[in-house]
């Protein structure tokens, strides 16, 4: 663990922080260069259900007392959970962040019962989702291109 992560808290987020998750969202995808036009096309990609907070899905790791990052995790069935969102502000994107929050996320998981966790990985995130112990599953459409299923088992 890096001196970053060692300082992280992971907690549920709460509703007044919808609009502070979704500009962080939009900070961290615009990094992408290949999701850029789409995004700036189609800033209603970058919403954040308001349901993922209130049904306690949405998590976000606080550096101090800022944001550094946040999961939403989504039980989809018996077994079966899956990451819907993972973005890290950008200043701290390589520090850890966004494994810590897979890890925190994967102990939720596992003590809800799940048997894998699934993620849909664009190509420039699939590389992090290997090195979190992901495996690929399937390529498949979204709306932005293609991406990748991956799946790890808790």
């Amino acid at each position: 663990m890096t001196e970053t992560t060692q300082s992280l808290m992971f907690r549920l987020a709460v509703p007044s922080e919808r609009q502070t998750l979704e500009d962080l969202k939009r900070r961290s995808s615009l990094t992408q260069e290949a999701h850029r036009a789409f995004l700036l096309a189609h800033p209603e990609a970058i919403d954040l259900k308001e349901d993922y907070i209130t049904a306690q899905a949405a998590w976000v790791a606080m550096r101090g007392r800022e944001i550094a990052g946040f999961i939403v995790l989504l039980d989809k069935s018996a077994g079966l959970y899956e990451i819907e969102d993972l973005f890290v502000e950008p200043e701290f994107m390589g520090a850890g962040i966004g494994r810590f929050l897979v890890t925190e996320a994967m102990q939720i998981a596992a003590t809800a019962g799940a048997v894998s966790v699934e993620a849909v990985a664009s190509a420039e995130s699939r590389g992090f989702y290997l090195r979190c112990g992901f495996a690929e599953l399937e390529n498949m459409p979204v709306e932005f291109g293609t991406a990748i299923r991956m799946s790890k088992s808790c």
